[in-house]
């Protein structure tokens, strides 16, 4: 566990920063090498109760009660990339056009492409799923 100020973050007051890391999950870091670890924490409040902004911790309650019926259900991360203040690849002046075009985008084309790609390797390498599967019915 670790303590940190919860108001740099912007997930706690001045007047009561005091927010706990409690490490939840960790894997192999494939890119700092085999002596590192990632590890995905939750966040607490001062008196370990979950923070407001913890979802982990709601979800991890509902998944155990709910355990003998086996639920499914999916956790999607989206992230967007910037440059400059605006999405990486979008044009100084934004046209209609332009923004159908960059929500089509696809292949080698499509801004960031590297990054995405550098980022779903370093994820398989980790062991951290990144691929969702439809129930069978």
């Amino acid at each position: 566990m670790w303590g940190f100020d919860g108001s740099s973050t912007n997930q706690a007051t001045g007047h009561f920063s005091d927010c706990v890391l409690l490490p939840a999950f960790t894997v192999p870091d494939p890119l700092r090498g085999p002596n590192d670890v990632l590890v995905m924490c939750e966040v607490l409040n001062a008196d370990f109760t979950p923070h407001v902004t913890n979802e982990r911790a709601a979800t991890a309650a509902v998944a155990k009660k709910y355990a003998s019926f086996e639920p499914k259900f999916g956790i999607e991360q989206e992230y967007t990339f910037f440059q400059d203040g605006r999405p990486y690849g979008w044009p100084r002046t934004d046209s209609p056009r332009r923004r159908v075009v960059l929500l089509r985008c696809r292949g080698a084309k499509m801004p960031g492409r590297d990054i995405v790609e550098a980022h779903t390797l370093a994820c398989i390498r980790a062991g951290i799923g990144i691929e969702g599967r439809t129930p069978k019915s």
